[in-house]
This record gives structure tokens, sequence and C-alpha cells, in this order.
């Protein structure tokens, strides 16, 4: 078993280098140290061998386990960055451009719940009643 978890740790080590996406990276960890890995699944056979073995084997898998985790982790690391890298000079900005100015100013709380339910009546079919204005020339009182 000590063998085979060896070999298994230079699988890993040969295949990482060759990996260029962040999704196979993570397919070869769950291979190895998925819930169903191959790693897990030997940790788990430790219990069923003699008592004498088992603290040696299981040094052993955890230590394995422990340098496939950090190459993983450094190679997910790494190509994160550069797919980073190319993103940001692919997408180029210019900064000599002025920036957008904020809004200034706001309409008044009663004026915005006012158009609100205006429109609400007109999706709603509903006429919004409209009272006429006075014109300035004409006057009510008479003397």
């Amino acid at each position: 078993m000590k063998a085979q978890l060896e070999t298994w740790q230079h699988e890993v080590e040969t295949a990482l280098p060759a990996l260029d996406e962040a999704k196979s990276i993570d397919q070869l960890r769950v291979r190895y140290l998925g819930k169903r890995g191959l790693i897990t699944l030997a940790v788990r056979e430790i219990g069923k061998l003699q008592p004498a073995e088992r603290p040696l084997l299981g040094k052993v898998a955890n230590d394995v386990k422990a340098v496939i985790e950090q190459l993983i982790d450094a190679r997910l690391a790494e190509v994160q960055s550069q797919q980073l890298q190319k993103t940001l000079l692919s997408q180029a900005l210019d900064v000599t451009l002025p920036g957008r100015l904020p809004e200034r100013g706001h309409k008044h709380p009663l004026t915005r719940s006012l158009r609100t339910s205006r429109r609400f009546s007109t999706d709603s079919a509903f006429a919004s009643p409209r009272v006429p204005k006075r014109s300035s020339t004409t006057t009510t009182l008479k003397r």
C-alpha cells in the first residue's frame, strides 16, 4: 500500500504541470482527494490492516495527502493568476478618460410617489384626474 500511495503522489506531480485550466485541476483533486478518491479509499483500508502496520501507513498516507493538497493548491493559484493576467491584458482600460459625474439632487419623495401612483393608474387603464390650470389673465373676482 505504501508503494501505491507513493505512485499516486508521483502521478499527481507529473500530471499537474500539464494542466492549464482550473476545472481540470479540480477534476484531478477529486480523483485523488475527493470523497471517493483513491487516497481517501486507501485511508479507509488502513483500518482493516494489522494494528502494528496502521500507524506507519497512516503517517505515510497523511503525508502523501498533504503533499498532493499542497501541489494542487499551488498549481491552482498559479493558473488563476495566469488567467487574471490574460483577462487584464485583454480588457484594456483607458485611464485618461474623464470619470462619470454623479447625479446631483433628487426628486422630492412626494413627487416620486405621485408619479409612481400615476404610472400605476395609467398602466391599469385608469385615467388620472387633471385639473385645468387657471390662466393668469382671467380673474374670478369682479369689482
